[in-house]
């Protein structure tokens, strides 16, 4: 088994289990982490997600389009770096003999500083995006997230009450 091979499958359980990202982060009141079609951070169309139910102008469609090509940009190389890292940790662990700890922890120390460069650049994309917006897109998109937090609450309420087994007949 190569580190490209544990890669793949953690990509493949990550993409698995984002489907229902935007709805459980406006149930948290968080803003949910921007996912897509190419790579993180893109939306389907390769520009980073604009909230629901909000409607740029024009001229904030430009300026947006150029902040998320730079995004787009910047996480590249964020992306190769982190290839590289798991890579080099499957390398690590599929090795002959005696395990490194020491070199698994060096490369652990850094999957997480890159982590936290991921989480810094998303988050000041989503401050340019608030900058932005109007204060009535941004009333817009809370009203949005608002009404998603309520309908996740009834889904949660409809699955919890699914979950409940039947009593059996005597």
């Amino acid at each position: 088994m190569s580190g490209k091979f544990l890669m793949g499958m953690g990509s493949a359980l990550l993409l698995a289990g984002t489907a229902f990202l935007p709805v459980m982060a406006a149930a948290q009141e968080v803003p949910p982490p921007m996912m897509g079609g190419r790579g993180p951070g893109m939306g389907p169309h390769g520009h980073l997600p604009v909230p629901p139910g909000v409607e740029l102008t024009a001229e904030q469609k430009v300026q947006w389009r150029i902040i998320s090509e730079q995004a787009k940009k910047d996480d590249a190389g964020l992306r190769k770096d982190g290839r590289a890292l798991h890579e080099q940790i499957g390398d690590a662990l599929m090795s002959e003999g005696a395990l490194d700890r020491t070199k698994l922890a060096d490369l652990l120390r850094q999957e997480n500083a890159l982590h936290v460069r991921e989480e810094q650049a998303r988050l000041a994309i989503m401050e340019k995006l608030h900058d932005l917006l109007t204060p009535a897109q941004r009333k817009q998109a809370r009203e949005t997230a608002d009404k998603m937090k309520a309908l996740h609450e009834q889904l949660w309420a409809l699955m919890k009450k699914s979950d409940t087994p039947e009593p059996e007949a005597p």
